[in-house]
Formats: C-alpha cells, sequence, structure tokens
C-alpha cells in the first residue's frame, strides 16, 4: 500500500510515545499526517488515538543496519520500497530488508500486504543456479524446517507456510534478472485483525503459531542465512536434499484428496509427493500426473 510517512510517523511515536497530530505535523512534513494516520490506524490497526494524542497500539522493533551487516554482510536496509525484489534489481548486495512495502506482491500477481516493523520483508540476490526448477519448493522446504520443523507450520506446494489452522504466514517469490536469481520473503512476524480483514485469505503470525517470541533481528538473520544455505544445497543436490521434508512439511499428506486448480478448470486427485524438479504428484484414477504450475484449492490459505 502506497502511503509516503507511515514509517516516520510510526518511528516519531516509537521514540516520543504519545503524540498529537499537530506535533506530528511539525515533525514530519513531507505526507498528509491525517491521511497515513488513518490508514495506520483503520487497515494496519497500529496506532490509537486517546486523550487527543496518538499512540503505538504494538511495539514495534525497527531493524538496525549496523547488527545486520555484522551478522550477514553486504545487506541494504530501507525504510520503504516498492517491493524487495525490486529493490535487489536496483542495487548491489545480496540482502535486502525493507520496513515496509508499497507493492509488495506474491504468486499469480497478489498483492501481498503486510505489518510495518512487524514482518520480515526481504529478498536475497545470488548468481542463478544452473537450475530454477525446484528451487520455490526448496526454499520453501529449508524455511519449514529452519523455523518450526514440525506440525506447528505447513507448506503449500511451492512454497508458502502456513499454520496449523491453515493461515498464510509466509511466502516465496522468485524472480530472475539476467543472470542472477532474487528470492523474496514475505514473513508476518504477527497480524492485527484490522489487516486480516482486508485480505482476502486467511492469514496468521509466526509469533503465534511458533508460540515464540523471538527478535526480529533473529528472525531476519536466520531467514537470511536459512536462504543462502538452502540456495547452495540446490545446486550440489536440486531437489533431492528437500524431497523428503518438502512430502512431510506439505498440508496434504501422501494419498489424501485434493483439488488442483488449473486456469479455468478443476483437477481432482490424491497427493503423490513431488519429483525430482520440484514438480507436485497426483494420482487420477490410475494415472499419475505432474504439475509444475496451478493452485491447490480447499486449503485455508488457498
Amino acid at each position: 500500500m502506497s502511503m509516503t510517512g507511515v514509517i516516520p510517523i510510526l518511528r516519531a511515536l516509537s521514540a516520543c510515545q504519545a503524540l498529537t497530530t499537530e506535533q506530528l505535523a511539525l515533525q514530519i512534513s513531507s505526507c498528509d499526517i491525517k491521511k497515513c494516520l488513518a490508514v495506520l490506524q483503520n487497515i494496519y490497526g497500529t496506532v490509537v488515538q486517546e486523550d487527543g494524542c496518538w499512540r503505538l497500539r504494538h511495539r514495534l522493533e525497527w531493524l538496525k543496519l549496523p547488527a545486520l551487516n555484522d551478522a550477514l554482510g553486504n545487506v541494504i536496509v530501507t525504510d520503504e520500497t516498492s517491493s524487495t525484489n525490486d529493490l535487489a534489481r536496483q542495487h548491489n548486495g545480496i540482502y535486502f530488508f525493507s520496513e515496509h512495502q508499497t507493492q509488495g506482491r506474491g504468486r499469480r500477481g497478489r498483492t501481498w500486504l503486510a505489518l510495518p516493523a512487524a514482518s520480515i520483508l526481504m529478498s536475497m540476490r545470488l548468481p542463478s543456479p544452473p537450475q530454477l526448477s525446484g528451487l520455490s519448493l526448496a526454499v520453501g522446504t529449508a524455511l519449514w524446517r529452519t523455523l518450526a520443523g514440525d506440525e506447528r507450520l505447513l507448506l503449500k506446494w511451492p512454497n508458502d507456510l502456513m499454520d496449523s489452522a491453515g493461515r498464510k504466514v509466509g511466502g516465496v517469490l522468485i524472480e530472475t534478472a539476467g543472470e542472477s536469481v532474487i528470492i523474496g520473503v514475505g514473513l508476518n512476524l504477527f497480524m492485527t485483525p484490522h489487516l486480516q480483514a482486508h485480505i482476502d485469505r486467511p492469514v496468521g503470525g509466526l509469533a503465534a503459531a511458533l508460540g515464540e517470541n523471538m527478535t526480529r533481528h533473529y528472525y531476519a538473520t536466520l531467514i537470511a542465512t536459512t536462504l543462502r544455505e538452502a540456495v547452495q544445497a540446490f545446486e550440489q543436490t536440486c531437489m533431492k536434499t528437500f524431497l523428503d521434508d518438502a512430502v512431510r512439511a506439505h498440508c496434504i499428506k501422501m494419498n489424501m484428496p485434493f483439488s488442483l486448480i488449473l486456469n479455468d478448470y478443476k483437477k481432482n486427485g490424491v497427493f503423490a509427493g513431488f519429483d525430482n524438479n520440484g514438480a507436485l504428484m497426483m494420482r487420477c484414477g490410475k494415472r499419475l500426473q505432474s504439475t509444475v504450475s496451478g493452485e491447490i484449492a480447499h486449503v485455508a490459505g488457498s
């Protein structure tokens, strides 16, 4: 959502705890304060007005570039960008983080909305592996393995992460740029009811899913490290390193019936795992079929 001024307002309230609209306008002159406050209150649910003063409804944790550089090296952090994948296209570096995306996107052109300063919005840019087929599933599996490795999180082919109730908590978007591959990750650390109401599918937060309260810096460095190691393993073995965990993590278990949306028609079958290229295997009657595209239906976060 494009709204210049969102992050400056949140930073000002983080520093001062309570400010009137007029006090915010004195500090931040480059935006429509009232319009931004309405977005923060009604859509994100991050601010509340009491006694004429605005306050944060939730504690926000800001990413710190020096700490990320110490942990990872070659990091760029911005307050706001169209998307971190766009940021990776425009700059040299390996890891790209942003507090807020104005045009965040997911698979199939969907919009990705996330809470500013309460999510992990990042991309990694590396030389493209010789093979890209299956990389999305490999990365999704690696994230599942690192973040939980158990039933608290589920993987939805090819690369969505969901909580045990089927609410989406994160996703991966892989794009190419010349001889580079850009791997973008969006991960909700927590989610407000306000923002949930503006998203057309069930969504949740990682902290609630895992029952943990780790810092945002912890998750940022953990996810970045996981992506790098996943790409290195994928270059060596393609999907072989990830296949067993991909099946174990998947929201639809072996031999369970499900539906797959392919363009304008629906195919029914039972889940039969994945092949060595990360394609989804589906048994339809006596036939075993594989597909590299499509949308799994009848899952809460679909």
